[in-house]
């Protein structure tokens, strides 16, 4: 009876009318709610909140949603209801807008205890990339908040988006004490122990029944499939990523996992890698072809795991009567079924086989529009039929350099940072600057007058070494020309970014998979098809000299995590949230550190500028070298 409710409760119950018409998409009683709490409690905002989720579902898009919402906030006041204010702030974080979510809430949350509203401001920092203030915040919440397994999930997610490992590790450890249960959590550690090169530790932690777990994330949980494979548990893995492939077969992912898998066992054991999953007989895990006397074709799957037989169709149960009919014989034999049917089995595959033939066949037509495989087709029945597929590879080689063309193009015209090309390229900094150079485009390092090198001595002498920052380019170029140690001697220590050393690990592991057969690859140049190849030796040298790199980064620099304080403009706060490329990290660190900047990349020491962060090339520091 809503009239013996007070004021505040009459509310509530209006809110949570259009709250569940909402969920259950009765927008008349919507409209209703709505009505009586703009007549009723003019004052208050949930009218208008109400109003906006409801638009959300159908009218608007997210810049107008944007715009409501920061005018809906402006209508708060200090004394606006503080369940009001969270659900505000809460549809600010879910519409993309979490500084300003945090910003809302800020001077209203009690740390001192675990709450919605405290976890929620703690969130909205974490995302808004405001890591000082999350930071600040952290240290002081009471320790019962910190230690909950929502904070830490936070605490470790956070400090793995900001490259701070040691944080990261210590939080993910303490969660995975506390719900060793928890998939998300597991998957974190080993990510963390992998980007830490701990691989003792990982091969500890996936000797652990891990792909039992209940993985809620088909991503997630196929990075583990592949874990699993790439460290030697191979039976595991692949098993696991068959079980994915069954569950999840709208996924493109699960496709490709598997199919990954079986080919890299392939690459790995030579053509014996299959003997393992041959299949000569039907028995279990035997993926069966048959066919009728009368033309009749069936294809099953002998399963002995229930589990796998009620997400699969086609497999079968071993006790199933035409299975046991089939029990033993091979390709070629002929049957008669308890029915009086004859009939021969034609075909004999493991089902793992199986299963990669169906991938190579039906992927394209199923995932158009995800990159994977591709089959194409040879009319062996042209005598051209071979010249015909050339001609296709030539035309794709063209378009893909006509592609990287337009990119450079734009890189040379728009005046972008290095990093923002090879970011749209795919490449890092070090492949993008030489595939330049080889063209002979000049990279953009400095503007050539003489008072801009003046100003770059005079940073470099006032830097006095107190310290620098360098980006992946300028490590790469003084460590081929064995002119760090000049560096530090000119400015003192050197940071890095984590992210610099994550792509010189990534760098050397695409580079050690060719270490064994040599590196080959095409181009289309000058009219014609370009075909490189490299032979293993000059391959392994270039591994054993990212190696070296990474050996001496890890010994004679610091690797800083990319920290946002509150004095970092909020368009490169954003980039961070999005975390799509770690562009302007090293410009980031220098802010934050006070260091120099030292890059070999024009644009990015331009925008480092405007913010306050003196930055030079290497040439200038070599050249305050050679005078000294």
């Amino acid at each position: 009876d809503p009239t013996s409710l007070n004021p505040r409760s009459a509310q509530h119950r209006w809110e949570l009318i259009g709250e569940l018409a909402l969920k259950i998409g009765k927008m008349n009683l919507l409209e209703s709610a709505i009505a009586a709490l703009r007549e009723q409690y003019p004052t208050e905002i949930s009218a208008e909140l109400l109003e906006l989720r409801g638009e959300l579902k159908t009218v608007i898009g997210q810049e107008t949603a944007h715009e409501r919402l920061r005018a809906i906030a402006d209508l708060l006041s200090s004394k606006s209801d503080l369940a009001t204010r969270c659900s505000l702030a809460e549809e600010m974080r879910n519409q993309g807008l979490p500084e300003e979510a945090s910003r809302l809430l800020e001077g209203f949350v009690n740390l001192s205890r675990i709450n919605p509203l405290s976890t929620l401001y703690l969130e909205c920092l974490a995302v808004a990339r405001r890591d000082q203030a999350f930071r600040d915040a952290l240290a002081s919440a009471a320790p019962a908040v910190r230690e909950t397994p929502a904070i830490l999930w936070l605490i470790a997610s956070h400090a793995w988006n900001s490259g701070d490992l040691d944080t990261a590790s210590s939080a993910i450890e303490r969660l995975v004490a506390h719900s060793p249960e928890v998939a998300q959590g597991r998957q974190l550690k080993i990510q963390i122990l992998l980007r830490q090169n701990r691989m003792e530790e990982v091969r500890a932690e996936l000797n652990e029944p891990v792909e039992a777990l209940d993985w809620r994330q088909t991503e997630e949980a196929c990075r583990i499939a592949s874990l699993l494979a790439h460290f030697g548990y191979i039976e595991r893995g692949v098993a696991f990523a068959y079980r994915l492939f069954l569950k999840h077969r709208d996924e493109a992912p699960a496709w490709m996992t598997l199919m990954s898998i079986l080919l890299s066992v392939g690459q790995k054991e030579g053509e014996d890698s299959t003997a393992r999953w041959r299949a000569e007989t039907v028995a279990p895990n035997t993926a069966v072809d048959i066919r009728h006397d009368d033309g009749e074709k069936i294809f099953f799957i002998v399963e002995s795991d229930p589990a796998l037989r009620q997400i699969d169709t086609e497999s079968w149960e071993p006790e199933h009567r035409l299975v046991r009919t089939l029990m033993g014989l091979k390709i070629g034999d002929h049957f008669v079924d308890a029915d009086g049917r004859e009939g021969t089995v034609t075909q004999l595959r493991h089902k793992y086989i199986a299963r990669l033939h169906y991938i190579m066949e039906h992927y394209e037509k199923r995932f158009p529009e995800i990159f994977g495989i591709r089959r194409m087709k040879v009319d062996t029945s042209r005598p051209d039929g071979l010249n015909q597929l050339v001609e296709k590879f030539i035309e794709e080689l063209k378009t893909h350099r006509d592609s990287v063309e337009q990119e450079q193009e734009n890189y040379l015209r728009q005046n972008w940072p290095l990093g923002m090309l090879a970011h749209r390229l795919g490449h890092d900094t070090i492949e993008v600057a030489v595939g330049l150079a080889r063209q002979g485009i000049p990279l953009k390092v400095a503007d050539g007058n003489p008072e801009t090198r003046e100003n770059a001595n005079r940073l470099v002498q006032e830097n006095a070494h107190k310290g620098c920052v360098l980006d992946l380019l300028a490590l790469w170029t003084a460590w081929r020309l064995q002119a760090l140690d000049v560096v530090a001697e000119i400015c003192g220590p050197i940071y890095l970014p984590l992210s610099v050393l994550d792509r010189l690990r990534y760098r050397r592991e695409t580079i050690d998979h060719s270490a064994s057969d040599g590196l080959r690859s095409a181009s289309y140049e000058d009219g014609k098809i370009a075909l490189l190849e490299v032979t293993p030796e000059i391959v392994l040298s270039w591994r054993d000299d990212v190696d070296a790199l990474i050996a001496w980064a890890e010994e004679h620099t610091t690797i800083c995590p990319t920290l946002a304080g509150e004095d970092l403009p909020s368009e490169l706060r954003e980039f961070l949230r999005a975390g799509n490329s770690d562009l302007f990290d090293s410009l980031i660190i220098a802010k934050h550190s006070g260091g120099l900047l030292v890059s070999d990349d024009l644009p990015t020491r331009e925008l480092g500028r405007e913010i306050g962060v003196p930055g030079v090339w290497l040439q200038s520091v070599f050249w305050v070298a050679r005078n000294q």
